[in-house]
Parts: structure tokens; sequence; C-alpha cells
């Protein structure tokens, strides 16, 4: 989105921003949030120059599931990467995630790669009780 000149930085924290403090209203605690101001597709009306490159931390790079597994020692074997688009089914793949498909958003119609979920679930809440199950 930055990349391509629909928000900027400063608009993406203020989304961040507002993301932990509707959730510390419900006691939860986010203790980071990665994201790529990348995109490699050329041609948008406003886009950033700079930003316009093909990189890893781009999903399906693994370049952020690699910097959060360092900051904070995480065994990515046990993780679960949950997305709604076939790039993040890939990356969760690369990194060796148990991965999930959720049906919402895009859920899987992106078909920009070719690669089999481990489960499929229709929305984030039963992504989450389907990983409360398996541990």
């Amino acid at each position: 989105m930055i990349a391509k000149g629909f928000m900027t930085e400063k608009d993406l924290a203020e989304i961040h921003k507002k993301l932990e403090t509707e959730l510390g209203r419900k006691g939860a605690k986010i203790d980071a949030i990665y994201y790529c101001p990348h995109h490699p597709e050329k041609g948008f009306i406003n886009e950033v120059p700079g930003l316009k490159i093909k990189c890893d931390c781009r999903k399906p790079g693994i370049g952020l599931l690699l910097k959060t597994k360092e900051e904070f020692n995480i065994n990515l074997r046990k993780s679960y990467l949950i997305g709604d688009k076939t790039s993040d089914i890939l990356a969760g793949k690369k990194a060796g995630c148990q991965t999930i498909l959720v049906k919402t958003g895009y859920g899987r119609r992106d078909k920009l790669f070719s690669v089999k979920p481990d489960f499929i679930v229709n929305d984030l809440l039963e992504a989450v009780k389907l990983i409360r199950k398996e541990n």
C-alpha cells in the first residue's frame, strides 16, 4: 500500500496505533508489528519509485518471519501462519510453519501460487480455535 502510494508510513502507523488500542481494550497485547513497504508492481498513479522493488520481506519471501524468529526466539516449526492469499501460505511453507488459509478476504482466490495449506477455515476465529485444539 505504501509503495503503491495508497497511504504513507504515517498513515500506517496510525492504523497500527488504532489496532493496538482496540486490542488493548480487550486485554490483548501486541509485542511487535512488522510490515513490508515495498511492492514490485509498477504503474500506480502515486507510487513511490524508491519502494518499487522485489524484496525478501514481502511474502512469499520470509525475511520478516526470520526477523521475528530471531528477535523473539520463535520456533517456526511450532508456529502457524494464517493468511488469505496463496503468497501467505507459500511463505509459511518456506519458513516451516503450519499454514492455515482463511476463506475471508481473498480466500485463496488470487491463485498466484499453487500451494496447499495444512488447514482451511472459514475465518480468523475458527483458525484460533483450531490452533488451541491442536495444542
